[in-house]
């Protein structure tokens, strides 16, 4: 009796951790993202193309996620399984072959038996030219790591350095918050706000300039609707909080506003992640704590290196 494979992303990865803990790499070191992303290309592989909708959204909804604010298109799963049929889930690349893909990687620094991201690119490009699929498939597949998984990839990176870069990132993402809510609030009320620490005096066209600057960024497109949904979010939750803003990270929405804000300068990023001679004492200590942070997320200093050369290498060619 033949069995369809798995098509959800999360329980694909619980596959590849039980192989993983039963073989000899149960300790080797593997960079987060790998497994996920792994996962994600081996069930899209496996999926049929849905009707004016993207795989890519398809693939999300079969793992459980709620994509009506991100994407309009995105169809419900019953919808995405009806229009493909009973015997999707027949094709595509098998878990076995999976598995072969991730021992190459684990091998592929001969100095460093460890997995990560970059390296399982790299040896899935060289795969599907090894394995002679139709010309069509083979297309497809690399559309599949050039046109979603990479850059996908490179989103991922980049948050996992900016994170570990900023240390004071809760103090400094708490600030643009606050002043966030507080101009929103005055802009709302129409009224001029003064600010207590300098003493400048903001206009309705000067508080909507400081909005912008942070919402640009991000592409807020309704910004009248976004900034009454946040005030109100806020005022609610001050209720609870004994009249004190709440965490900057309690509202995804904006949390999401204001890490694109922070990270949209990456100049100052650089001196600390990249890993050439610094120029001070006070730079090297700042890019050595960024390496320790980025080891306590589950890295080795190797691919810590690797992987900062890799996404600066990136950001610069889009």
């Amino acid at each position: 009796v033949k069995v369809p494979y798995c098509l959800r992303i999360s329980e694909e990865i619980k596959i590849y951790e039980k192989l993983l803990n039963h073989s000899e790499l149960a300790h080797a070191p593997c960079a987060p993202g790998t497994l996920e992303t792994l996962s994600r290309f081996s069930i899209l592989s496996r999926l049929k193309e849905p009707e004016n909708s993207s795989i890519y959204s398809k693939m999300r909804v079969y793992d459980g996620e709620s994509l009506k604010d991100t994407d309009p298109k995105a169809k419900s799963y019953q919808e995405y399984r009806d229009y493909a049929g009973v015997d999707e889930g027949m094709n595509g690349l098998s878990t076995r072959f999976a598995f072969k893909i991730l021992s190459r990687v684990f091998n592929f620094d001969h100095a460093e038996v460890a997995a990560n991201p970059v390296h399982l690119f790299y040896v899935l490009e060289q795969q599907i030219e090894r394995e002679q699929f139709p010309q069509e498939q083979a297309e497809r597949y690399l559309e599949f790591l050039k046109g979603y998984l990479i850059p996908k990839y490179a989103e991922f990176i980049g948050k996992e350095i900016q994170t570990a870069y900023l240390e004071s990132y809760s103090e400094y993402g708490q600030n643009i918050f606050d002043r966030y809510v507080t101009y929103a609030d005055f802009w709302i009320q129409d009224q001029e706000y003064r600010d207590p620490d300098t003493g400048q005096l903001f206009d309705r066209e000067s508080l909507n300039a400081e909005l912008e600057k942070i919402e640009k960024p991000a592409g807020i497109s309704n910004p009248k609707d976004f900034r009454n949904e946040i005030v109100n979010f806020v005022l609610r939750a001050r209720a609870n909080n004994s009249g004190r803003n709440p965490n900057w990270t309690s509202y995804e929405k904006l949390r999401t506003v204001i890490e694109k804000k922070m990270f949209s300068n990456t100049e100052e990023l650089l001196p600390v992640i990249s890993f050439n001679a610094k120029t001070s004492t006070d730079e090297q200590k700042k890019h050595d704590d960024f390496v320790d942070r980025m080891m306590e997320k589950g890295y080795t200093r190797k691919q810590v290196r690797l992987l900062c050369e890799w996404y600066l290498r990136v950001r610069k060619s889009s």
